[in-house]
């Protein structure tokens, strides 16, 4: 699959990340390659890959690695709450759990969130964390939802994932209702 068009990936639903040159962030893919699979063109609404209208002639000839794609996903949970309804935001990324800074956080952000946790009433944004705060690592910053994203990977953000200039009293929270 090529990748000049980041329209193509809406498949990808819930992805925190999409990485094109994912040789670089993966490791180089080894082994069969499906020449089906080149020139997707999906809309998102596919239950898979298969589904997808694609377009074998923009295959490489070669039939390298080159133009592997890779994809990191996302968990997301609230902690320390008094109800599973409210808490500090933590993401994984498949690494292990991490926080959410509260820098631009508001009740759009919030509203994503909780939404990724099946909650669908209202949900309000709080800054600082008034719970212990987290430990580890800070995985997301400067998030500006509008509140209409399926997830949190979807949303805009003014860092790439991993960057922050927070500390955790910053921890972002989220309380939902449903």
């Amino acid at each position: 699959m090529r990748l000049g068009d980041k329209n193509n990936l809406v498949f990808i639903k819930n992805a925190a990340a999409i990485y094109e040159n994912s040789p670089l962030y993966f490791g180089k893919g080894t082994g069969y390659i499906d020449t089906s699979l080149y020139g997707l063109r999906c809309n998102g609404d596919e239950n898979s890959l298969y589904d997808c209208p694609h377009y074998p002639e923009e295959a490489d000839p070669y039939h390298t690695h080159r133009y592997d794609v890779g994809v990191a996903c996302m968990d997301i949970r609230l902690v320390g709450g008094s109800s599973p309804m409210n808490g500090r935001v933590e993401v994984n990324f498949g690494e292990g759990w991490g926080t959410v800074c509260d820098d631009d956080w508001d009740n759009n952000d919030a509203r994503v969130a909780c939404r990724m946790l099946g909650y669908h009433g209202s949900a309000q944004g709080l800054q600082g964390s008034s719970t212990t705060g987290g430990h580890g690592f800070i995985l997301l910053d400067h998030l500006l939802c509008t509140g209409s994203e399926t997830s949190l990977a979807k949303c805009p953000r003014s860092v790439e994932i991993g960057f922050h200039g927070c500390s955790h009293v910053e921890d972002a929270r989220a309380v939902c209702h449903n």
